[in-house]
């Protein structure tokens, strides 16, 4: 401040905009003219509009500084210190003037404030530069690539055995070991011996293993592996318990783990509750439903009126 032009903050005065003034800065304004402590506000972006010139003297930070993006835009010229631009592949002179020199920034400032050409030329070009890589468009087509990298990469499983630590041996989560224990216990126990059975896994190979019981993950692909993602609605996931039904599965087993599916595909449950028997429920353990179709007003098994979401 002392190295700018009196006439310079004369026209043009500094205000300081942001969350959190501290008060050992907002001590220093008193008696200095043209300098205005502001705070905290609901948008920066009228101050910027309004401004002739940004500056951003930061001394220290990480990460990528928003508020030079922003200014810039907003097509407000900027001066800032070498942390300032960080990460934002902007050249000094270009798009913005550089300077770690309290003299040199001081003339950045006052160079801008009085040349008209040179405050034309950044504002346009650092505008420029911030919307090729920082625009909605650039970020939302940025957001898109990744999704698809992502979509198109094979599911990766869920094995039991990460769950077990490497070095130390010792189980993450010996509930859930428990848990899968007595499912496989359970299944012995309740289905056939040569059933075939789909299972609410995401994607856990150790949910699957159920002595001769022959399973598969649900939702699965064609050749039984997990899909690598939920059903998008209850519509959905009644079209793919029906494919796996038709494609031979006799039973439809819900570990604990997986009972939210009751409640967050409501269409899903009644669907189950309207066709198919309940034949196994352990609330503490699973739930499994038989996938022959309930016969009106016949002697078969009828399901639990009105069935209970475990919780």
């Amino acid at each position: 401040m002392p190295r700018l032009d009196p006439d310079v903050l004369e026209e043009h005065p500094l205000y300081i905009v942001g969350n959190a003034l501290a008060e050992k800065l907002q001590s220093l304004a008193p008696g200095v003219p043209n300098v205005h402590m502001v705070g905290w506000v609901p948008s920066v972006l009228p101050y910027l509009h309004r401004a002739r010139v940004t500056v951003v003297p930061l001394l220290h930070g990480a990460g990528t500084k928003r508020k030079v993006i922003q200014a810039l835009m907003a097509g407000t010229p900027t001066v800032a210190s070498s942390i300032g631009v960080e990460g934002l592949g902007i050249q000094d002179g270009e798009h913005v003037l550089f300077a770690d020199d309290p003299t040199a920034f001081a003339t950045h400032v006052t160079n801008l404030v009085r040349d008209e050409d040179l405050w034309q030329r950044l504002a346009q070009a650092g505008r420029t530069r911030m919307l090729e890589s920082h625009s909605r468009q650039t970020g939302g087509e940025r957001f898109q690539h990744a999704l698809s990298s992502v979509l198109a990469r094979r599911p990766k499983k869920l094995r039991l055995a990460d769950l077990v630590t490497a070095d130390q041996g010792q189980t993450l989560d010996d509930g859930y070991i428990s848990l899968v224990r007595r499912i496989a216990r359970i299944v012995r126990a309740e289905l056939p011996a040569d059933a075939r059975a789909v299972v609410i896994s995401k994607g856990d190979d150790a949910l699957l293993e159920l002595g001769t019981v022959q399973a598969r993950h649900f939702p699965c692909t064609n050749d039984g592996q997990y899909a690598g993602y939920y059903p998008a609605d209850s519509a959905a996931a009644v079209a793919h318990l029906e494919a796996q039904r038709s494609a031979g599965a006799q039973f439809l087993i819900l570990p604990r783990t997986s009972f939210w599916w009751l409640e967050y595909y409501s269409g899903f449950r009644a669907h189950l509750e309207q066709h198919y028997p309940l034949i196994v429920s352990r609330q503490h353990t699973c739930l499994i439903f038989g996938l022959q179709p309930l016969i009106q007003n016949g002697p078969t098994q009828s399901p639990a009126p009105g069935l209970e979401v475990p919780t």
